[in-house]
């Protein structure tokens, strides 16, 4: 699976956020290809970390 992650972080020149989903083991991408990333980053991960 890194591998794949990896892959993705290239493509997006590192503008990438994984979330582990809760009880699967399995991981969300968001992948963003522009500017204003780390606004989108916070909102991304603030939402993520909401219960």
């Amino acid at each position: 699976m890194d591998a794949y992650i990896s892959r993705i972080q290239t493509s997006f020149d590192d503008q990438v956020i994984v979330v582990e989903a809760e009880e699967s083991g399995n991981k969300i991408l968001f992948a963003y290809k522009g500017n204003n990333f780390s606004l989108l980053a916070k909102k991304i991960t603030g939402r993520a970390s909401d219960p």
